[in-house]
């Protein structure tokens, strides 16, 4: 059910800001709202904390940064969830927060050190990569000229002919010599030797045979001694790296102090919002918020240990009101499901309780398998360990949903008979030759007899279109439309009611469903004044009934879903026992079992998962459903390193 909500103002001692923020968010009872900005007080201004809060957040980002790079060095001396506090003691950190801050510069420090040299080494490798292809250029690498030459290096395209381009040098009078130094990628490197006074002239010839100059500055040597010297830096640059990154593994020892660090900062940021919407004087603050009822009476104890006034209002009817939902253990989970179509509207209805039903019967409808369906409630319930999910995040909620589907999926499993498909079976016919392996499932095989399987799911989603249609109903006569509900969704009923009996009770059947079409035709055009449009729009009403034969027969993709997953599982089997009783029988069944179950119990859970949302989301929800509401979410304490015991809370 949707939580009912009160508005909360209340106004405080300025210097109590701080505090009284601090203890909201230890509650977890306030979403903080901000006041229109517009039509504020005469007095009133925004609280003024922006450097305080960018300061913390500089600092949580430096904190974050120092975890993420000390995670791959080693273990903190306590894991992550062994970091599990009471409220004084989370609060506590405070005093160690200024070692665990000190912690994180220090790694920053390193970090900035390192990347220094690793910019150094890219250097390195970028100079010895220019001078490679000069290796054999036995003087000075960045020799230019002589007393009486000038000296030029550079490269031909790798297709230019250098005999040729000797002989039309030679031509034109030049003194000169080219050598060839090497051939790398798409160019051939050369020097030049020329007489100085000829150096421009001759320069130029080369380049109009698509020569481009190279010149090298800063080294002395030739290129080989200075790359043998780049290279004995480079390798003295990586051995200083490798100590340093020694530095981080000490570090890592202590990564669960900065940790702790991270998610003690974290609250104060949290506080520190809460503030930010606080609109103040020189002595008091003002602070507005949503509180569910339910959380009045330990909010109420709370603010009477501050100086301190407010008031609880019901919202008005043009408010934009979080929405809290509230369901029982079980139920909760699929508020997921929920939450990734759209909250509902606080004036409307919560669907979770009727949608898990449905979803719960229609998903373990579509796996129907007892193996596949054991593996979900056993293997989520186990990552929800293994992951160390919070209660209450999306992905704690999603993992019990599917766990919870496994009860249902291993339920049709056994009335089906479906263990990892046909199994059982195919091991004993295709692998021991037996026979007359007797029919696992209870009910029927839905692979060899599918019309049964076609008419459970059209026949589910029928009530399942039917309840939405009664929920409808109930938000009608919940508003007072009493003849509404009757004439725009019992009469319907009536008419399915008289169409289902005419399978059953042709001659009821009949007259049922003359009433309830009559009734329609009567009813649905009331809203007109002319009475030939009543009538008019009377007749038109029952061409709705093709929408509801299609949202019906969209319940087909049930069985379809569910024939694909055992025919694929099927195939599997054929594949794995194609070795007979044999070593390699034996390996080829495992190897298919555990790669072809995994994948086609991945696909079958993606399916299932997509089309039982979709059938509540478009045929179920379709018929009643007022979303567009936004979720509570009250200010609180966010860990992700630590767990704080229930009661501190």
């Amino acid at each position: 059910m949707i939580a009912k909500m009160k508005k909360l103002t209340l106004a405080c001692v300025r210097s109590d800001a701080d505090t009284l923020s601090k203890e909201l968010v230890w509650l977890e009872a306030v979403e903080t709202s901000e006041l229109d900005k517009d039509n504020l007080p005469e007095g009133l201004t925004e609280f003024d904390n922006a450097s305080e809060l960018y300061k913390k957040e500089q600092e949580l980002s430096l904190l974050k940064d120092a975890i993420d790079t000390l995670s791959p060095y080693g273990k903190s001396k306590t894991k992550p969830w062994e970091h599990v506090y009471s409220k004084d003691e989370f609060e506590a950190l405070s005093d160690t927060y200024g070692k665990a801050l000190a912690l994180a510069e220090e790694t920053s420090s390193l970090t900035r050190e390192i990347a220094s040299i690793a910019s150094s080494v890219n250097r390195i490798d970028s100079d010895i990569a220019s001078l490679s292809p000069f290796v054999n250029f036995d003087e000075p690498i960045s020799l230019e000229s002589t007393r009486s030459t000038a000296i030029i290096k550079g490269t031909f395209p790798k297709t230019a002919k250098l005999d040729a381009i000797r002989g039309a040098l030679d031509e034109k009078g030049f003194d000169f010599e080219i050598g060839e130094l090497s051939q790398t990628g798409d160019y051939i490197y050369v020097y030049a030797v020329v007489l100085k006074e000829q150096a421009d002239e001759f320069s130029s010839a080369m380049g109009a045979e698509g020569f481009s100059r190279i010149i090298i500055s800063g080294f002395d040597k030739s290129a080989r001694e200075e790359i043998a010297l780049l290279n004995q830096k480079k390798d003295e640059l990586l051995k200083e790296t490798e100590r340093k990154k020694e530095k981080y593994a000490d570090l890592a020892k202590d990564r669960g102090k900065i940790e702790a660090a991270y998610d003690w900062l974290s609250s104060r940021i949290e506080i520190e919002h809460v503030k930010q919407k606080l609109y103040s004087t020189e002595s008091a603050c003002v602070l507005t918020g949503w509180v569910p009822e339910s959380k009045i009476p330990i909010l109420e104890k709370k603010l009477g240990e501050f100086e301190c006034c407010y008031e609880f209002e019901d919202p008005s009817d043009d408010e934009k009101v979080p929405v809290k939902l509230v369901n029982k253990k079980l139920v909760t989970p699929f508020e997921s499901v929920l939450g990734l179509y759209s909250y509902p509207d606080y004036r409307g209805i919560d669907p979770t309780f009727v949608m898990s039903i449905f979803y719960f019967i229609i998903f373990g409808l579509i796996m129907q398998d007892v193996l596949y369906g054991a593996l979900l409630c056993f293997g989520c319930a186990a990552l929800i360990k293994i992951l160390h999910t919070k209660k209450g995040t999306s992905m704690y909620k999603l993992l019990r949903t599917f766990s919870i589907c496994g009860v249902s999926t291993m339920i049709f499993g056994f009335l089906f008979g479906g263990y990892f498909g046909d199994l059982p079976s195919a091991i004993a016919t295709n692998m021991f030759g037996v026979t007359d392996f007797p029919d696992l499932a209870i009910v029927f095989n839905p692979v060899e007899n599918p019309m049964p399987y076609l008419v459970i799911s059209l026949a589910l989603g029928a009530v399942h279109l039917i309840a939405g249609m009664l929920m409808k109903a109930y938000m009608l006569i919940r508003e007072g439309k009493v003849l509404d509900a009757i004439f725009d969704i019992g009469l319907w009923l009536v008419l399915f009611a008289g169409i289902g009996l005419l399978f059953v009770v042709p001659d009821v059947g009949k007259w049922v469903a003359i009433a309830g079409a009559a009734g329609l035709i009567l009813t649905q055009g009331r809203a007109e004044k002319n009475i030939i449009m009543k009538l008019l729009k009377g007749i038109m009403s029952l061409y709705d009934i093709v929408s509801y034969i299609s949202d019906l027969l969209s319940y087909s993709r049930i069985m379809a879903l569910g024939l694909s997953g055992a025919i694929i599982a099927q195939v599997v089997n054929i594949i794995g026992t194609l070795g007979g009783p044999t070593v390699v029988g034996f390996i080829v069944l495992i190897l298919a079992m555990v790669l072809g179950h995994a994948l086609n119990l991945a696909l079958n859970l993606l399916g299932a998962f997509v089309h039982t949302a979709r059938l509540q989301y478009i045929e179920f929800f379709n018929k009643f459903y007022i979303d567009g509401g936004d979720e509570f979410k009250p200010s609180k304490i966010k860990t992700k390193y630590t767990e704080i015991i229930e009661e501190a809370k």
